[in-house]
Formats: C-alpha cells, structure tokens, sequence
C-alpha cells in the first residue's frame, strides 16, 4: 500500500476490456437516494401520525409510543449514512470506485450495522408491548408470556449484534481498512444470522396478533377482516 495512490488507484481490477472511470461512472446513487427519502417519508408519517393522535387527541403518551419515536428519529441518521455512502460510491462498479472511497464506505457501512440493532429493536418493542395491550388487557395468557418471551429474546438477539459489528475487527479500523494488521470476526456469518434471526422474529411477531384474533368471539368475516389489518405487517 505504500506506493500505491489510494485515491486514484481502483479498488477492484475491472473486468477484461473495461476501462475504469473514477470521474464519472453509472452510479445507482440516485436509486438508493429515491428509495431512502420514500420509506423515510412512510416512516416519519406513520409515527407523526400516531403521535399526534396519542398526543393532542387522545392525550396519553405510552412507553411504546417513545420507543417509536427513538426508532423512526434514529431511522432518520441511518438514512443520512446510506446517503452518504452513496455519495462516496455506493452503487457504483467497484473498479469505479477508489480504495480511499471504498474505505470510506466500508466505514459507513459499519456505521449503518451498529445504528440497525437498538433502532430494529426500538421498533419491534413498540410493536411487542402494543400487541400486549390489545390481546391481553385484563388476563395474562400465552400471547402475553409469549411477548415478554420475545422482547427478551430480542434484546439478547439485538445486543449480541450490536456489539459483534462495534467489535468486528481488533483495531476497529482493520474493518474498513483490511490491510491493516489484526484479526477480525466473520462478518458475513453475522450478517447471515442476523438475517435468519429477523426472520424468525418477524415471523413470531406476525403470528401473535392473529392468534389472538382467532380466539375473539366475533363473527369469522370480522376476524377475517382484522385479521387483514395486522397482516399488513408482512409487508
């Protein structure tokens, strides 16, 4: 790395007869902008919404609604990292992109891997202790001692990837910078398990709130039809 230009040098050796472009190459950038302001938009909306009838409307602000809030403000500074990455070179081929910028979203990409656990679980928090207070308001029964289950889980699930991305590589820097000495963890076997974990949990969380529709005496076409509110959530 010493006589190398890490600023004008290709962070990756481009395919057999393709010229790399540092200038200006075809970029995704403006994809990733678009569909981050879009669900930022969705997000921020949604929680507006919510608070304002919680807040001014109804006037009882509940410990779910705060976690919201965290969640969606702190989706808001995970959004401006991807953004920024982008700006770096996101998106781009990777022989279109230098190794000075490549370290540098190798950086953000860090970044964006610790912000995702305490947000991810803020979230599912808010969603857990709502279901539990639409289910199981006077009676403590199995979707009640099954959401106290999940948020444990969570919080054990969400603190362990947290600090595997915070202490992926042994210095930190190794993790954007790979040349440097050092040893560092798998970071694609975290990311792997990370994925099958939100899997399940998403998938648990889905099947909680219609487990207790079914149990609700009304007609089979209302269950069907509140069934299909919280179904929603597969989206």
């Amino acid at each position: 790395m010493e006589n190398v230009d890490i600023h004008t040098t290709p962070a990756l050796v481009p395919p057999p007869g393709i010229t790399p472009n540092l200038q200006n190459p075809y970029s995704l950038e403006r994809y990733i902008i678009a569909t981050s302001v879009i669900c930022l938009f969705l997000a921020t909306s949604a929680t507006l919404a919510r608070t304002f009838t919680k807040a001014y409307i109804l006037k009882k602000m509940q410990l779910e609604d705060y976690s919201l809030i965290f969640s969606t403000s702190g989706f808001a500074a995970f959004t401006a990292v991807i953004v920024a990455a982008g700006e770096d070179g996101a998106g781009r081929h990777q022989w279109n992109v230098s190794i000075a910028m490549t370290q540098r979203i190798g950086m953000y990409a860090n970044v964006v891997e610790i912000l995702y656990p305490p947000l991810m679980f803020a979230a599912k928090f808010a969603v857990l202790v709502q279901i539990q207070r639409i289910f199981t308001a006077h009676k403590k029964d199995f979707i009640y001692w099954s959401v106290l289950v999940l948020i444990a889980a969570n919080i054990v699930m969400y603190a362990t990837i947290f600090f595997v991305f915070i202490f992926a590589c042994n210095p930190r820097e190794k993790i954007w910078m790979p040349h440097l000495a050092g040893k560092c963890l798998s970071v694609n076997a975290a990311i792997i398990a990370t994925g099958v974990m939100n899997l399940v949990s998403d998938c648990t969380i889905l099947a909680l709130p219609l487990m207790g529709i079914s149990e609700l005496q009304m007609p089979l076409k209302k269950k069907i039809g509140a069934g299909a509110v919280f179904a929603t959530g597969v989206l």
